[in-house]
Protein backbone atom coordinates (compact mmCIF):
# COMPACT_ATOMS: atom_id res chain seq x y z
CA UNK A 1 0.00 0.00 0.00
CA UNK A 2 2.82 2.42 0.80
CA UNK A 3 5.35 1.45 -1.84
CA UNK A 4 5.78 3.14 -5.25
CA UNK A 5 2.45 2.28 -6.94
CA UNK A 6 0.54 2.74 -3.68
CA UNK A 7 -0.77 5.70 -1.74
CA UNK A 8 0.71 9.07 -2.80
CA UNK A 9 1.02 11.31 0.29
CA UNK A 10 0.66 14.44 -1.85
CA UNK A 11 -2.98 13.50 -2.48
CA UNK A 12 -3.89 13.40 1.21
CA UNK A 13 -5.58 16.20 3.09
CA UNK A 14 -4.33 16.91 6.59
CA UNK A 15 -7.36 15.09 8.04
CA UNK A 16 -6.73 12.03 5.86
CA UNK A 17 -3.05 12.11 6.79
CA UNK A 18 -3.90 12.17 10.50
CA UNK A 19 -6.31 9.24 10.05
CA UNK A 20 -3.73 7.08 8.24
CA UNK A 21 -0.98 7.86 10.73
CA UNK A 22 -3.27 7.23 13.71
CA UNK A 23 -3.74 3.67 12.49
CA UNK A 24 0.01 3.25 12.07
CA UNK A 25 0.70 4.38 15.65
CA UNK A 26 -0.79 1.09 16.83
CA UNK A 27 1.23 -1.15 14.48
CA UNK A 28 3.91 -2.78 16.60
CA UNK A 29 6.28 -3.25 13.64
CA UNK A 30 6.58 -0.80 10.75
CA UNK A 31 9.76 -1.96 9.06
CA UNK A 32 8.02 -4.35 6.67
CA UNK A 33 5.27 -1.99 5.52
CA UNK A 34 7.34 0.09 3.06
CA UNK A 35 6.36 3.34 4.67
CA UNK A 36 9.85 4.90 4.65
CA UNK A 37 9.31 6.74 1.37
CA UNK A 38 5.72 7.54 2.28
CA UNK A 39 6.82 9.23 5.52
CA UNK A 40 9.67 11.05 3.75
CA UNK A 41 7.28 12.64 1.25
CA UNK A 42 4.65 13.21 3.92
CA UNK A 43 7.23 15.12 5.98
CA UNK A 44 7.30 17.66 3.12
CA UNK A 45 3.54 17.82 2.55
CA UNK A 46 2.19 17.60 6.12
CA UNK A 47 5.25 17.92 8.38
CA UNK A 48 3.33 18.56 11.61
CA UNK A 49 1.36 15.34 11.09
CA UNK A 50 4.55 13.30 10.83
CA UNK A 51 6.01 14.94 13.93
CA UNK A 52 2.84 14.18 15.91
CA UNK A 53 2.93 10.61 14.57
CA UNK A 54 6.52 10.13 15.76
CA UNK A 55 5.65 11.59 19.19
CA UNK A 56 2.62 9.30 19.45
CA UNK A 57 4.76 6.24 18.65
CA UNK A 58 7.26 7.26 21.31
CA UNK A 59 4.46 7.76 23.85
CA UNK A 60 2.99 4.35 23.03
CA UNK A 61 6.43 2.77 23.32
CA UNK A 62 7.00 4.36 26.73
CA UNK A 63 3.61 3.11 27.95
CA UNK A 64 4.36 -0.39 26.65
CA UNK A 65 7.69 -0.38 28.52
CA UNK A 66 5.93 0.58 31.75
CA UNK A 67 3.71 -2.48 31.44
CA UNK A 68 6.44 -4.84 30.25
CA UNK A 69 10.15 -3.93 30.27
CA UNK A 70 10.85 -6.04 27.16
CA UNK A 71 8.23 -4.91 24.67
CA UNK A 72 7.98 -5.93 21.03
CA UNK A 73 6.60 -2.50 20.10
CA UNK A 74 9.17 -0.45 18.21
CA UNK A 75 8.75 3.32 18.29
CA UNK A 76 11.26 3.86 15.48
CA UNK A 77 12.17 0.57 13.80
CA UNK A 78 14.54 1.76 11.10
CA UNK A 79 18.29 1.58 11.05
CA UNK A 80 20.62 4.38 10.03
CA UNK A 81 19.88 5.60 6.52
CA UNK A 82 16.64 3.68 6.01
CA UNK A 83 14.44 6.74 6.42
CA UNK A 84 15.38 10.36 5.91
CA UNK A 85 12.68 12.89 6.65
CA UNK A 86 12.55 16.09 4.62
CA UNK A 87 10.94 18.55 7.01
CA UNK A 88 11.27 22.23 6.19
CA UNK A 89 14.47 23.19 8.08
CA UNK A 90 12.94 26.34 9.59
CA UNK A 91 9.80 24.59 10.89
CA UNK A 92 9.54 25.44 14.63
CA UNK A 93 7.88 22.07 15.37
CA UNK A 94 10.94 20.33 13.89
CA UNK A 95 13.32 22.13 16.24
CA UNK A 96 11.03 21.36 19.19
CA UNK A 97 10.93 17.70 18.18
CA UNK A 98 14.72 17.51 17.93
CA UNK A 99 14.99 18.97 21.45
CA UNK A 100 12.40 16.42 22.63
CA UNK A 101 14.43 13.51 21.18
CA UNK A 102 17.66 14.95 22.61
CA UNK A 103 15.98 15.14 26.05
CA UNK A 104 14.81 11.53 25.75
CA UNK A 105 18.44 10.42 25.63
CA UNK A 106 18.62 11.28 29.35
CA UNK A 107 15.26 9.71 30.18
CA UNK A 108 15.68 6.54 28.10
CA UNK A 109 19.41 5.77 28.05
CA UNK A 110 18.83 2.12 27.08
CA UNK A 111 17.18 3.37 23.86
CA UNK A 112 20.17 5.44 22.78
CA UNK A 113 20.60 3.51 19.51
CA UNK A 114 17.22 4.25 17.90
CA UNK A 115 16.89 7.71 19.48
CA UNK A 116 20.18 8.76 17.89
CA UNK A 117 19.05 7.41 14.52
CA UNK A 118 15.73 9.24 14.91
CA UNK A 119 17.51 12.49 15.79
CA UNK A 120 19.65 12.41 12.65
CA UNK A 121 16.75 11.19 10.48
CA UNK A 122 14.99 14.45 11.36
CA UNK A 123 18.00 16.71 11.89
CA UNK A 124 20.77 17.72 9.54
CA UNK A 125 23.64 20.17 9.29
CA UNK A 126 21.32 23.17 9.56
CA UNK A 127 20.95 26.03 11.99
CA UNK A 128 18.00 24.64 13.97
CA UNK A 129 19.61 21.22 14.50
CA UNK A 130 22.90 22.76 15.55
CA UNK A 131 21.10 25.13 17.93
CA UNK A 132 19.44 22.15 19.66
CA UNK A 133 22.89 20.66 20.19
CA UNK A 134 24.40 23.98 21.19
CA UNK A 135 21.78 24.44 23.91
CA UNK A 136 23.44 21.64 25.88
CA UNK A 137 27.07 22.25 24.93
CA UNK A 138 27.28 25.02 27.51
CA UNK A 139 25.53 23.12 30.31
CA UNK A 140 27.31 22.24 33.52
CA UNK A 141 25.30 19.01 33.73
CA UNK A 142 27.77 16.40 32.49
CA UNK A 143 25.02 13.99 31.43
CA UNK A 144 23.66 16.59 29.00
CA UNK A 145 27.12 17.27 27.59
CA UNK A 146 27.66 13.52 27.15
CA UNK A 147 24.37 13.25 25.23
CA UNK A 148 25.43 16.01 22.85
CA UNK A 149 28.82 14.41 22.33
CA UNK A 150 27.15 11.06 21.65
CA UNK A 151 24.86 12.72 19.10
CA UNK A 152 27.80 14.49 17.46
CA UNK A 153 29.64 11.17 17.19
CA UNK A 154 26.76 9.92 15.04
CA UNK A 155 26.35 13.15 13.03
CA UNK A 156 26.43 13.14 9.25
CA UNK A 157 29.94 13.07 7.85
CA UNK A 158 31.45 16.46 7.15
CA UNK A 159 29.78 18.35 9.99
CA UNK A 160 33.08 19.79 11.21
CA UNK A 161 34.15 20.95 7.76
CA UNK A 162 30.77 22.29 6.67
CA UNK A 163 30.08 24.12 9.95
CA UNK A 164 33.50 25.30 11.19
CA UNK A 165 32.02 27.90 13.57
CA UNK A 166 30.04 25.17 15.33
CA UNK A 167 32.96 22.74 15.30
CA UNK A 168 35.22 25.34 16.93
CA UNK A 169 33.34 24.98 20.23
Amino acid sequence: MFDAPGLDPAWLTKTQCEAVLEKLVHASELGEHYINGFLRVLSQVHPECVIEFLKARITRYRLAKQVQAETTYQAFPWTRGEVRFEFPPDLPARRDFLAYVRDLLIELPSDWYWLTILFWSVGSRDKSTLSVLDDWLHEEDQSKLKCVLDLLAEAPKGLATSEPQFAAH
